[in-house]
């Protein structure tokens, strides 16, 4: 379990729940590697990390949002666009020797995490618990 992930965030889905958890991991390794100064030296990896995350929970939830024929899956697709893209912009940032992209980056994963998780992410909770998504 992290220690940044708040049982406020569940969604009482415990599929999605438990990946929601895997991502505030990844943040918390994050966050302990800047903390000791180590930020740069993990900031790729962590991108990386982020990348592989969010295609894997990503697809889970628009797979389930097209089965279930849910209404605002377009905006959610393009808020996980979105996230694909400030990946994509830390990774080049980090690739041009701008040092400042892991304070970008967790300035970013704090903000987006909870607000699309908190707010985003719970448009769709009902549809999938009627649908038995657990």
């Amino acid at each position: 379990m992290s220690k940044l992930w708040k049982e406020s965030y569940a969604l009482n889905i415990k599929e999605i729940d438990n990946q929601h958890i895997e991502l505030f991991k990844i943040l918390e390794e994050l966050l302990n590697a800047m903390s000791q100064g180590q930020g740069n030296q993990v900031v790729l990896k962590i991108i990386n990390n982020l990348e592989n995350y969010a295609r894997m929970h990503f697809g889970i939830e628009e797979k389930y949002m097209q089965k279930f024929g849910y209404e605002k899956f377009q905006d959610h697709f393009e808020a996980h666009q979105y996230f694909y893209k400030k990946m994509a912009e830390c990774k080049q940032a980090f690739q041009s020797n701008n040092l400042i992209v892991t304070k970008d980056l967790m300035d970013f994963l704090n903000k987006w995490i909870v607000k699309h998780i908190c707010g985003t992410d719970t448009l769709y909770k009902e549809l999938f618990i009627q649908n038995n998504v657990r």
